[in-house]
């Protein structure tokens, strides 16, 4: 299982259409690094979540081998705010 997460790393070339962000999660009970490669748009959505302190949660498929853990095909990406935590 996979949970929303916060934002740890941010990264995206000038001429890109495109930005990776890192975010801690919890998968199946262990704390990983997650990349995910988002659309611009959504990567400056998760610069201001970033700046803000709050969580993500993206959906796509998740690869984990022993040096990296990637969502691929990142789809229905949302911040979550403080008031949607509980809901």
């Amino acid at each position: 299982m996979f949970h929303p997460g916060y934002l740890a790393k941010l990264s995206h070339q000038e001429e890109d259409n495109i930005g990776t962000i890192t975010i801690l999660a919890t998968i199946n009970g262990v704390d990983k690094s997650v990349n995910i490669e988002l659309p611009i748009n959504e990567y400056w959505q998760s610069h201001s979540a970033h700046k803000n302190l709050q969580i993500v949660e993206c959906v796509g498929d998740l690869h984990v081998n022993q040096r990296s853990t990637k969502l691929i095909n990142a789809r229905e990406f949302r911040v979550i705010s403080n008031g949607d935590l509980f809901d």
